[in-house]
């Protein structure tokens, strides 16, 4: 288990397209008390992505040392060691916390979400087609409430949604 002493993970989660990387982004502008944990990954990086991950080949992801690993759409993410002593901030997906929560079971979670319409436009702009199936997004909506402890709905505009998001936070911290 983790040290206690330590600060709490804060654990950014919600489906594809929810907007959690945009958010996470413009909060960093804003919060010096938080630090992001890139996770590993094999797959391969988007147009415009600049944060969230570290991208690897298998051999480099092999070799690497973490807290835990998963496959996810086909591809390997694993979690590394904090260094920071600023409170470390994820960006996961619903389907790793059963692995994160033993590690870090006082960690703070915030789903961020948004209704299908808004995920499947989302998705679309950013080529993950594949990714558009209301029942699979539901599904993970659903099952991330069950862990959050702030829930986020981003339908609005970046303003107003980084707004809630920030309001979610330090509703999760305390």
């Amino acid at each position: 288990m983790a040290d206690r002493g330590a600060p709490a993970p804060l654990v950014v989660i919600g489906p594809s397209g929810s907007g959690k990387t945009t958010l996470v982004q413009a909060l960093l502008k804003r919060r010096t008390d938080l630090e992001l944990v890139p996770t590993w990954t094999t797959r391969p990086r988007r147009a415009r992505e600049t944060v969230g991950h570290v991208f690897v080949d298998d051999e480099t992801f092999d070799s690497g040392h973490f807290l835990g690993t998963v496959d996810v759409f086909g591809q390997r993410y694993g979690l590394p060691q904090f260094t920071s002593t600023a409170r470390p901030l994820l960006l996961l997906r619903v389907f790793v916390l059963d692995q994160l929560v033993p590690l870090f079971p006082y960690a703070r979670v915030v789903q961020v979400e948004a209704p299908f319409d808004v995920l499947e436009r989302r998705l679309r702009q950013r080529g993950d087609d594949d990714r558009v199936d209301e029942q699979k997004l539901a599904a993970e909506v659903e099952a991330g409430r069950a862990f959050a402890h702030a829930i986020v709905v981003a339908d609005a505009s970046l303003d107003e949604n980084l707004t809630r998001f920030e309001a979610g936070i330090n509703t999760a911290l305390g």
